[in-house]
């Protein structure tokens, strides 16, 4: 059975990387695979430093009702930034799954 449904209150977008030019060059873009809802839980915040410049990683939890097209290519389009998927993770029997995401700015 899936979680309470009035969690889900967040509405998100699914996308793959395709390439954005099939002759076979390196330039990809995005192609939406579907508009979600999906309950958001944050991880932890992450502080990265590289060269001279700092970064920081939100990283969290997307459950989401169960689909058959969830990939680990996925990214997610959320609170205007774009989340990467790091897993994929089946909550109960194809009820619900979770994706962990995390988005560096």
């Amino acid at each position: 059975m899936a979680g309470d449904p009035g969690k889900k209150n967040k509405l998100i977008t699914l996308k793959r990387k395709v390439p954005a030019n099939p002759g076979g060059d390196l330039d990809y873009t995005y192609q939406t695979v579907a508009r979600v809802w999906a309950d958001f839980r944050p991880l932890r915040m992450d502080e990265r430093f590289t060269s001279d410049a700092r970064h920081t990683a939100r990283v969290g939890n997307f459950r989401v009702y169960w689909r058959d097209d969830l990939t680990p290519d996925l990214v997610i389009e959320w609170d205007g930034r774009t989340w990467n998927v790091l897993g994929i993770a089946e909550v109960g029997h194809r009820d619900e799954v979770d994706l962990t995401a995390e988005a560096v700015y």
